[in-house]
């Protein structure tokens, strides 16, 4: 083999054919944000359902929504799952329609703007699923003391 018919071979050869095409790459690339962007309702609508219907009926440290005024008693504990399954089921499900609205948006961003916007979609997710997370915590310790025992009124 010598240079010229390698040259021959590589005639009317373009590298550009090798790289996939940027239409089919954007389709998965947004694909994948909407899967990001939805993965984290569909996760916490799962969790309520497991909390409201699936929870051990007694405490526990392997499953259940633990916290510190939650695991003194039986009842303390039903109804940590109870509010925990609740505020977490509807959360998913509010979430899941608003970051399905924000979703149906990427086809018409460009692609940098996409990954942003579903960054900042999963940023939100975390955050209120945090503050759902106080807010459990609140309304456990409002009913009940560090035994387990129902507060009085004051």
């Amino acid at each position: 083999m010598d240079l010229d018919s390698i040259k021959g071979l590589l005639d009317g050869f373009e590298i550009s054919s090798l790289l996939p095409d940027l239409g089919t790459l954007l389709g998965k690339l947004e694909l994948a944000m909407r899967i990001l962007v939805v993965a984290g309702p569909v996760v916490m609508i799962v969790m309520g359902l497991l909390y409201l219907f699936a929870a051990p009926k007694e405490a526990n440290h392997h499953f259940g929504y633990r916290c510190y005024f939650g695991m003194g008693s039986e009842k303390a504990w039903r109804f940590t799952q109870q509010v925990a399954g609740i505020t977490w089921f509807s959360m998913g499900m509010l979430l899941g329609a608003v970051m399905l609205v924000i979703s149906g948006e990427f086809g018409q961003l460009n692609a940098m703007d996409m990954v942003t916007k579903a960054i900042v979609c999963v940023l939100w997710e975390a955050g209120l699923l945090l503050a759902a997370s106080f807010i459990i915590r609140a309304i456990v310790a409002c009913r009940y003391n560090r035994h387990g025992e129902r507060r009085r009124k004051q």
